[in-house]
This record gives structure tokens, C-alpha cells and sequence, in this order.
């Protein structure tokens, strides 16, 4: 896992109000990181007034590994925790028992030395911010709007819950009565 934290401090603005929208859309157009967010998918995109970064940081550059808490009281809390709820999440606790007692014996192995947790942290860690597709500025079309907009329409109309009244329910025992 990578510290990625750490690695973007000194670059962010300081946000407020960025726990509240469910999506975000963040593009770099001219060196320049664009902020855009929306509620529900059937929402519009809203700019943010401000960006998250103040700054670029170096995007070649590759944030130092991040190890994960291998405090005994740590592994202590993970082996009591799960074990009371392995029978309640899966079909097969057997099975189940037997994976997380071999990830817990793996752990424990590996919280005896700090080079087995340098080699446990970076297995498989692969920086990929430099191998994402750049993207370039989007020209408005207003036709596409337009069929957005309708698209919108219809899946904010498909969230909505259906509405029953009593005159249906009158209606249905009149029927079958």
C-alpha cells in the first residue's frame, strides 16, 4: 500500500465539504487538476469552485510503501473479532476458518521483522498514476445535452419509489371481493 497521504501533503487545499457528494470527476487539462462532483448518478456534474491540489506533486515519483500495523495487540483484536463473526458472514466457515487462520499465522510470521514487512508491503504494489490515459478538454455539444438531460429525467424516474394510494387498494378489493 502506498502513502499516498504523505506523498500529497504540501500540495492539497485545505476542502471542506468533500465527505457529502457520492461522485467525483477529476481531469488535468493544461497542468491544471479540474474538480467536478455530483450526489446521484442521474445528477448533473457540478465544477467545484476550488481545486483539491494547490499544486502538482511529481507524478513520476512514487510515494513511499505504506506497512501495515503489525502490533500484537492489533493481530490479537483481528483473531477474536473474526472468529465470533466467521459463522455469521460465510457460507462455509470451514473453509473461511481455515484461510483466516493462515493469513493470522502469516502475519504473525511476518510482525518479527521489519524486512518480512517491507517484502509483505511492496508484494505486487505497482505505482500506476504515470500509466493512466490523459484526457483532453471536452467541447459541450448541445444535442448530447439535450439526450443527457433526458436520460437524467428517466433514471431520476426510475428511483423514485412508486406511489401506492387507497383507491388503488379500494379498487383491488371491489375486484376480488
Amino acid at each position: 500500500m502506498f502513502n499516498i497521504k504523505e506523498w500529497l501533503e504540501g500540495h492539497l487545499n485545505e476542502p471542506s465539504g468533500h465527505t457529502q457528494p457520492h461522485h467525483y470527476k477529476f481531469t488535468m487539462i493544461n497542468n491544471k487538476v479540474n474538480v467536478e462532483f455530483k450526489g446521484t448518478c442521474n445528477q448533473k456534474w457540478i465544477k467545484s469552485p476550488t481545486t483539491f491540489l494547490a499544486t502538482i506533486p511529481n507524478l513520476n515519483r512514487m510515494p513511499d510503501l505504506k506497512l501495515p500495523n503489525f502490533d500484537g495487540n492489533h493481530i490479537k483484536t483481528m483473531e477474536t473479532r473474526n472468529r465470533n463473526t466467521w459463522s455469521t458472514l460465510y457460507s462455509n466457515e470451514e473453509e473461511t476458518v481455515k484461510l483466516w487462520e493462515s493469513f493470522l499465522y502469516k502475519i504473525k510470521r511476518i510482525s518479527c521483522s521489519p524486512d518480512a514487512q517491507k517484502t509483505y508491503a511492496s508484494s505486487g504494489a505497482q505505482w500506476l498514476l504515470p500509466l493512466l490515459p490523459r484526457q483532453r478538454a471536452v467541447i459541450p455539444n448541445p444535442a448530447h445535452e439535450e439526450l443527457q438531460q433526458r436520460l437524467r429525467d428517466v433514471v431520476a424516474n426510475e428511483l423514485n419509489p412508486p406511489q401506492v394510494s387507497k383507491s388503488h387498494a379500494c379498487l383491488w378489493n371491489k375486484m376480488c371481493c
